[in-house]
């Protein structure tokens, strides 16, 4: 019976470290793509995800060099240089001394180092999906137009435009799904798709004030926005830039890290416009002629299976318009 005993003992004690070292495992994908890694990254006691200095120069395309005699670890790419030392909270980037909350270190002979800060200074984005324990790292050649932190911190802001009630089934469950950003750039499907969004987005809002009367071809301008929102309201929208002889530039600054998917599963896609208006007989009398102006904003699309192409479906100013 003490056998019993003893052997139940070990066994849940085995058990728990197992699944305590399961919890802790963390996964990383690189715009899209799972990563396999030798030495396993892990979260160290500061909440940060601690990775082997090889995943630095082989998925991220870095030149990466280890100073022996100074503990010292350089990274190089293009024009970005990084130097950190092991155990130390700062490290060097282009000569600018960055403080950080964790540190590199050594750890069975392999140097690791923070994920999250050199891929950011690398110029790469960075997710974290708690519920998979999942790192999404989606690289600056993967972007249209890479916002400044500060601009992304500015859209980071608002809260997620997500429906206050959620269609449900018989059963109370949700009949869709929503995904955080994070989420949507997780496999490659996902950037996929993302892409598409952002490019629909674009193009939506060129077409809609990015015109100039005199030039504008009827048929073809109405045929490629009716795809978007019916021949009816791309008619509508043809025939008010006539009539108010509108000529203004704009685009739609945004990147795929700014889709994610809504209970609907409508795609958002977050960024800011930008419109330079030289001419309309209806001019808002807050706005002035030849003067850049922005605003945030969401814009939202479903995927038309039959048309295979994505609609519009509405959009969400996010704040206050801004003279540039």
């Amino acid at each position: 019976m003490r056998k019993i005993s003893v052997l139940l003992v070990i066994t849940m004690v085995f058990v728990s470290v197992f699944t305590s070292f399961a919890s802790n495992e963390v996964k990383v994908t690189v715009d899209g793509k799972l990563i396999d890694f030798d030495v396993k990254p892990y979260i160290d006691t500061n909440g940060r995800t601690i990775i082997p200095v090889r995943f630095v120069s082989e998925k991220l395309g870095c030149e990466v060099d280890w100073d022996d005699i100074n503990k010292l670890v350089r990274v190089n790419k293009g024009d970005t240089n990084i130097v950190l030392k092991i155990g130390e909270s700062k490290a060097t980037v282009n000569g600018e001394v960055m403080v950080f909350d964790t540190s590199a270190v050594i750890m069975s002979g392999r140097t690791m180092v923070p994920l999250r800060f050199v891929s950011e200074a690398l110029g790469a984005r960075v997710g974290w999906d708690g519920k998979t324990r999942t790192v999404s790292i989606v690289t600056v050649d993967m972007f249209y137009e890479p916002f400044t932190a500060l601009e992304q911190e500015r859209l980071n802001q608002y809260e997620d435009n997500i429906d206050t009630v959620i269609p449900t089934n018989m059963y109370g469950e949700p009949r869709s799904y929503y995904s955080t950003r994070e989420e949507q750039l997780s496999t490659e499907a996902g950037i996929r798709t993302a892409h598409r969004v952002v490019e629909a987005a674009q193009d939506y809002y060129s077409l809609m004030y990015n015109v100039d009367y005199r030039t504008i071809d009827k048929d073809q301008y109405i045929q490629r926005l009716s795809r978007y929102n019916g021949l009816k309201n791309a008619e509508d929208q043809y025939n008010k830039i006539i009539k108010n002889q509108l000529i203004g530039y704009a685009h739609f600054k945004t990147d795929i890290y700014n889709v994610y998917v809504d209970h609907q599963q409508r795609f958002r896609v977050r960024g800011t416009i930008c419109f330079y208006v030289i001419n309309d007989l209806e001019l808002d009398k807050s706005l002035k002629y030849n003067t850049w102006y922005e605003r945030d904003f969401e814009y939202a699309f479903y995927y038309d299976p039959d048309d295979k192409h994505y609609k519009f479906r509405g959009a969400f100013v996010l704040g206050e318009r801004r003279k540039l």
